[in-house]
């Protein structure tokens, strides 16, 4: 999937966390190498920058299938959205920036109840 630019305001979520970046801002596609697990425990980590506008790219996936986006913040699981996925099982969940160093796991729930994990970790430059 392709993702476009993004135009909606940004929309704080707390603990560092925003959405929906700025009018004409293109956040940059960082892609998961390693398909989403089952567990939290053992889920794959996705590196970014603090501050750095990104769209997460997800592969491995069920194909053409709705999915909400959750990110753990303080305790919290905080909606992302529901994007569906390609034909071929990959998705692109919202623009999001981190604010903050740190991980962040994000849960990936599909209309069946099937939950797929990764992790979304913010570096300092």
């Amino acid at each position: 999937p392709t993702p476009s630019v993004v135009t909606s305001r940004p929309t704080n979520l707390g603990g560092g966390v925003q959405t929906g970046a700025g009018p004409m801002v293109t956040p940059a596609r960082v892609i998961l190498r390693l398909p989403p697990t089952r567990t939290l425990a053992a889920a794959p980590t996705l590196l970014s920058l603090v501050g750095r506008w990104v769209t997460p790219v997800i592969s491995e996936l069920p194909a053409r299938t709705s999915v909400t986006s959750f990110i753990r913040i303080k305790g919290s699981w905080r909606s992302l959205g529901t994007s569906t996925t390609s034909r071929n099982g990959a998705l692109s969940i919202p623009a999001i920036k981190m604010t903050k160093a740190g991980n962040y796991p994000i849960r990936l729930t599909t209309k069946k109840g099937k939950s797929f994990f990764l992790q979304l970790a913010a570096q300092k430059r």
